[in-house]
C-alpha cells in the first residue's frame, strides 16, 4: 500500500493513517503500508524533523492498527530533507539509477520509472525487494 501524504504536522499524518486504515478494512496486507513524503509544494518547506514526526507518527498509527508500516521517498529527499525515521519502520527509496546509493538501511528500491512490464501497457515504475514480508 502506498500513500501520497500532504501532512504537514503529527495531526494530520494520523488522520491519512486513520484514513488508509480505514481503507484496509477487511482486506489481508502483506507488504508495508507506506507513507510518501515528498510534496514539494508542501512539505518541501518543512524540516527535516517536521518531516520525521510526520513519518513516525504515520507509521507508528499505522502499526498499532496491526500492518507493518515504511516510508517511501527519493534518495534526496531521505538524505537531505527527511529526519531520522523509527529503526522498525522499512524504507522503500527511489532512486533511477542502476544500483542504490542510499547509505542506510531500505528493504525496497525502486529502480526505474519507465520499464514494460507485460499487462501494462504504458512505461511504469520497477522495484527490487530485499525482504521477505
Amino acid at each position: 500500500v502506498y500513500y501520497y501524504s500532504l501532512a504537514m504536522d503529527t495531526t494530520l499524518a494520523k488522520k491519512e493513517a486513520n484514513f488508509v486504515i480505514k481503507q484496509l478494512k477487511g482486506k489481508k496486507i502483506t507488504y508495508p503500508v507506506y507513507i510518501d513524503v515528498e510534496d514539494n509544494a508542501t512539505q518541501g518547506k518543512a524540516s527535516k524533523s517536521k518531516l520525521a514526526s510526520v513519518c513516525n507518527t504515520f507509521c507508528s498509527t499505522i502499526k498499532a492498527a496491526g500492518y507493518k508500516p515504511g516510508v517511501y521517498a527519493s534518495i534526496s529527499w531521505f538524505n537531505s530533507r527527511i529526519g531520522t525515521i523509527t529503526a522498525s519502520h522499512t524504507k522503500w527509496v527511489a532512486q533511477y539509477y542502476n544500483k542504490c546509493e542510499y547509505k542506510g538501511a531500505y528493504d525496497m528500491w525502486q529502480y526505474s520509472s519507465s520499464e514494460s512490464v507485460p499487462g501494462i501497457a504504458s512505461k511504469t515504475d520497477v522495484n527490487w525487494c530485499y525482504k521477505q514480508f
